[in-house]
């Protein structure tokens, strides 16, 4: 007499679908406007108590600054930034695991990936625009970095 044991397969990354460009694109466009909008009340408030123009440097280096750290921030602390969150997105390891999706990037991994997205943008953006022709929808800085960006709330079937 045969014993059939069905045994089930574990979750696994393959699970996930992968964010495409046009998802990511709208995420993206969405953080940059949380930006500029810092940008833009940082630049009101500094001309309102310093109405001479001799810090500008200061405060463009600021700007700048702040668009790194929200970046970096937001990736080590969820894994996703606002715009990504919004749109169910994380940015996991391509060998994540399920108790991976709990926490976000370490900060080496964060570091690397906005390295990678100054690259991915130096030359026309082809960085960025890489994602929509790559069969694992990878930009450069998910390539360098050796990350993916998934949909959580929209799983494969498993076989």
């Amino acid at each position: 007499m045969e014993q059939t044991i069905e045994t089930k397969k574990a979750p696994s990354n393959n699970q996930y679908k992968r964010a495409g460009f046009g998802i990511r694109f709208f995420a993206y466009l969405l953080d940059q406007i949380i930006i500029l909008i810092f940008i833009l009340s940082s630049t009101y408030l500094f001309s309102i108590i310093n109405n001479n123009l001799s810090h500008l440097n200061l405060l463009i280096a600021i700007q700048l600054l702040f668009g790194t750290f929200y970046f970096i921030f937001f990736w080590i602390k969820e894994g996703a930034t606002p715009g990504k969150k919004l749109f169910k997105l994380k940015i996991v390891k391509d060998n994540f695991q399920e108790e991976d999706l709990k926490k976000g990037l370490n900060f080496s991994t964060a570091i690397t990936r906005y390295i990678g997205y100054l690259i991915s943008g130096f030359i026309f953006y082809l960085g960025y625009l890489w994602i929509a022709f790559d069969k694992n929808k990878q930009g450069w800085h998910d390539k360098i970095a050796g990350t993916m960006v998934i949909k959580l709330d929209n799983k494969k079937e498993l076989d």
